[in-house]
């Protein structure tokens, strides 16, 4: 009996995680200052699939520079596990990125860390690396 209510609270916390992503990818392909600001917690640490380590700051600032343009973010497996005020969000996505003016198409696995603040879910951290695209063989 008591799964009945922790699973409601499992899928309204995905649905909110999944709504506050969703605003994060809108952000980061429209290149919206405030947006950003607001979703990405100002403790946040980013870490590219290249190993390069950012803050929000600098992270914003690329950006609203050009030196990061995203084309697309597509989360394709997601598996969330709740851990206080912390959401661990992992899975994978296929990012197109044109970065310092080269397209780069990006099968990415990510950790995501979404933290609790003030009752609004901000990206805390997030790690990425490259993994080897799937292809179908005939």
């Amino acid at each position: 009996m008591n799964e009945k209510p922790s699973t409601a609270l499992n899928e309204a916390l995905r649905s909110q995680i999944s709504v506050a992503d969703e605003q994060r990818v809108v952000a980061l392909i429209s290149g919206d200052r405030t947006a950003l600001e607001g979703i990405l917690s100002d403790e946040l640490v980013y870490v590219h699939s290249s190993g390069r380590e950012e803050t929000k700051e600098l992270y914003i600032n690329r950006i609203l520079e050009g030196m990061y343009d995203y084309r697309s973010f597509v989360t394709t497996r997601r598996e969330l596990r709740v851990q206080g005020d912390l959401v661990l969000d992992n899975g994978d996505a296929d990012i197109d990125i044109v970065v310092n003016g080269t397209m780069r198409e990006i099968a990415s696995r990510f950790l995501m860390v979404w933290r609790n603040e003030e009752g609004n879910w901000r990206l805390f951290r997030f790690h990425g690396v490259s993994i080897a695209r799937e292809t179908t063989s005939q």
